[in-house]
């Protein structure tokens, strides 16, 4: 299924916060800009966007302990 929402901008003005937002990410969005896996996989997978034509990027640390998470974020950077 192809997402109505070609812009995050769009899709960002329709939740109500980030939580709303990362359900609601559409699943071809997912699968072709996830960054996930060891620190070295996630540099990698960075670098390969970067590669393609990606000019930023905006990082999120997902988990329930954001201690960890952020922790976690930081060994990629």
């Amino acid at each position: 299924m192809t997402s109505r929402y070609k812009d995050p901008r769009l899709l960002t003005a329709r939740c109500d916060g980030p939580q709303e937002f990362a359900h609601a990410l559409p699943d071809e969005w997912v699968r072709q800009l996830a960054v996930a896996g060891t620190p070295q996989q996630a540099r990698s997978r960075l670098a390969h966007l970067f590669d393609v034509g990606v000019t930023s990027t905006v990082l999120t640390p997902v988990g329930t302990d954001y201690l960890a998470s952020l922790d976690s974020l930081s060994a990629v950077l």
